[in-house]
């Protein structure tokens, strides 16, 4: 166990994949994810269990399998799935360990938030009816330069409803700065190019919340003694991707970064491994006691 129990960050983006700077597309301006990278563990054979948002989410946030945490599907209408009562969500265990336990942007494991047992939920609501990425991130700045250091261990738990269509989501441009990939597995015709360039704009536009989230953990001094994940839940929302059991619809992103628990300097990880295994791998990290059901 750690001499001192980290505080923990899981930020999460919605259908991105591994389509980033840092995973080889040279196109994508994602400098901040490409810096996490650089500075923490990227591991470069992370899959998800199922390229559907509520099953997956809910496998990385139970260490269960769809079979097992009950959603097969998604949880909202009409399809209504739920996640099973006796199957804990990370919220809850960590809570349970004696953290705080918040909930920053969006969930998609529950219907109602309210069921996870989060101490505060810190919706972002806009004229775009929910808070776009820097929005979220501009709440949990405040959160860490202000309140952080007085609560004790916190989870925080952050989710951007980027990079899911529409694309221009929040404001989000489409990003042809460094030109445009149409991933191999597509034409790569004009309905292509704008939809990818459509892409690379609203990943641009999660990465410069993610730059504001690491810029307010150094001014906190929180960073030394922060996990910072950042992960997604499948693929990009383009044909033969999501909803799709090929690669490119489960083959994710997974970044973690903490100096103070040696979770820096750029290192690999090539393990084949998927995001049933997060919740015990994090766990062991924070010296907090896996649940029996995963």
């Amino acid at each position: 166990m750690p001499a001192k129990r980290p505080n923990i960050i899981v930020i999460t983006t919605h259908d991105s994949g591994r389509h980033f700077g840092c995973y080889g597309i040279p196109t994508v301006r994602t400098p901040a994810i490409d810096q996490l990278a650089a500075d923490g563990v990227r591991c470069t054979d992370y899959f998800c269990t199922v390229p559907i948002c509520c099953a997956s989410r809910a496998s990385m946030m139970t260490g269960t399998y769809p079979q097992t945490h009950g959603l097969m599907d998604l949880c909202f209408p009409p399809f209504d799935w739920e996640l099973r009562s006796e199957i804990p969500h990370l919220s809850q265990i960590m809570r349970q360990a004696g953290y705080r336990s918040l909930l920053f942007g969006m969930q998609h494991e529950v219907k109602q938030p309210q069921r996870l047992e989060y101490h505060e939920i810190r919706p972002c609501t806009t004229a775009y009816g929910r808070g776009n990425a820097l929005d979220i991130a501009n709440g949990l700045a405040s959160f860490l330069e202000t309140e952080a250091a007085g609560v004790g261990p916190f989870f925080a738990q952050v989710g951007f409803f980027e990079t899911h269509t529409p694309f221009d989501f929040g404001g989000a441009k489409p990003d042809t700065t460094l030109g445009v990939t149409v991933p191999p597995y597509l034409q790569p015709n004009e309905t292509a190019q704008k939809t990818c360039a459509a892409l690379q704009g609203a990943l641009h536009q999660a990465d410069q919340a993610i730059a504001v989230i690491r810029a307010a953990l150094q001014r906190s001094g929180l960073e030394e003694d922060t996990i910072l994940v950042y992960t997604t839940d499948h693929g990009v929302e383009l044909p033969r991707a999501k909803w799709f059991l090929y690669d490119p619809g489960i083959a994710i992103a997974l970044l973690w970064h903490w100096p103070g628990g040696g979770l820096k300097g750029g290192r690999i990880c090539d393990w084949l491994t998927a995001n049933v295994d997060f919740v015990p791998t994090l766990l062991e990290l924070a010296g907090v006691a896996c649940p029996a059901t995963v």
